[in-house]
């Protein structure tokens, strides 16, 4: 079972879901309400895993337990340099352009307890040109974030599914 579930009614995904006959629940509350309706949306779905996408929350503890570790989240940068707390969206481009590095990218990683400290699934790099600004940094990791993030997700169940079938 597929489910999108959304802090916000007016995200893109939204639209995006009903688009492609997805269900989708929005949770626009905070704190343990939220953590409540998610936990609740993940018993009545089934949902064996969560993947993160624009998250701007602290994903309560309660959750990554229930789902025994299975959450996944991109990050916009190659964990675990810049990463942790208060790095997210244009701050972290930002800290890139800042410490003059020649390269940045993306990271796929498991969610901990902890930021960003997650098992790394996957990464991918780009160059990062003299002339980029945080924001045309953006931009061109936000594309490689749209085409690495289905896949990574993707091979990361391919081999979770192998591994559950070797046991038996």
């Amino acid at each position: 079972m597929a489910l999108i579930v959304s802090t916000k009614a007016e995200a893109g995904i939204v639209d995006v879901a009903r688009r492609n006959g997805i269900p989708c629940q929005v949770i626009e509350e905070r704190g343990d309400e939220f953590t409540r309706k998610l936990l609740g949306y993940i018993e009545e779905n089934r949902i064996e895993m969560l993947a993160l996408a624009g998250f701007m929350r602290i994903l309560d503890a309660a959750v990554i337990h229930r789902l025994n570790g299975a959450v996944v989240n991109i990050h916009p940068s190659l964990l675990p340099r810049h990463g942790g707390k208060g790095m997210y969206g244009i701050h972290v481009h930002e800290a890139v352009v800042r410490a003059q590095d020649r390269t940045t990218g993306v990271t796929v990683h498991m969610v901990s307890d902890r930021y960003d400290e997650g098992e790394i699934l996957a990464q991918r790099s780009i160059a990062v040109e003299p002339s980029d600004t945080a924001v045309s940094l953006q931009e061109r990791v936000k594309r490689l974030e749209h085409e690495m993030y289905p896949k990574a997700i993707s091979d990361h169940v391919r081999r979770l599914n192998s591994e559950g079938n070797s046991d038996q």
